[in-house]
């Protein structure tokens, strides 16, 4: 039974339903939605732009870019082997990407969930001629603070180990 377009509305904010009270389940679902997406910058509240002028969907562009970029919480080009002090609490994120680069310039991350308290292994690792690398540091996430975890670093190459530490932490971007 198709229901015609013209009948349709929403009750209860999910189901899509007739003037008849039963539910639409054909392809009318898409244009209620496109009709919806369209309208939804009426309920923004508008914000004011530098020039005073007003803008009707600047908070929820400016949550959106936040959103997908992510916000910094720490930056150095040349990086760290020490603690790393974050510029808010990694519990008010749902993701951290740790970005990291080994003493040879090669760059990682790690995209961590649920972050704080956690304990995370970067790890790098490179071949040439010469043999191979492999480089790892393990480090706890806790509030504002991302440190070694119980010195557990080292270098393994071409059979011989060292406990050096040689992965230098260089951003941290959060994501709520």
């Amino acid at each position: 039974m198709r229901i015609k377009k013209t009948s349709q509305y929403i009750e209860g904010g999910a189901i899509l339903r007739n003037e008849y009270g039963t539910s639409q389940t054909d392809g009318y679902v898409q244009e209620y939605i496109n009709t919806a997406l369209s309208n939804v910058s009426a309920s923004i509240p508008t914000m004011a732009t530098t020039s005073g002028t007003s803008t009707t969907n600047g908070y929820a562009q400016s949550y959106i870019n936040s959103a997908i970029s992510g916000t910094s919480l720490y930056s150095s080009s040349s990086g760290t082997t020490g603690n790393v002090t974050l510029n808010s609490s990694a519990a008010n994120f749902s993701y951290i990407e740790i970005y990291y680069k080994d003493n040879d310039g090669y760059y990682n991350s790690a995209k961590i969930k649920s972050p704080n308290g956690k304990v995370v292994l970067l790890f790098a690792g490179t071949a040439d001629s010469n043999g191979y690398w492999m480089k790892c540091r393990n480090v706890k996430i806790n509030g504002t603070t991302i440190s070694t975890y119980e010195n557990r670093y080292g270098q393994y190459s071409n059979g011989g180990y060292t406990y050096t530490n040689y992965i230098y932490i260089t951003d941290v971007i959060g994501y709520k």
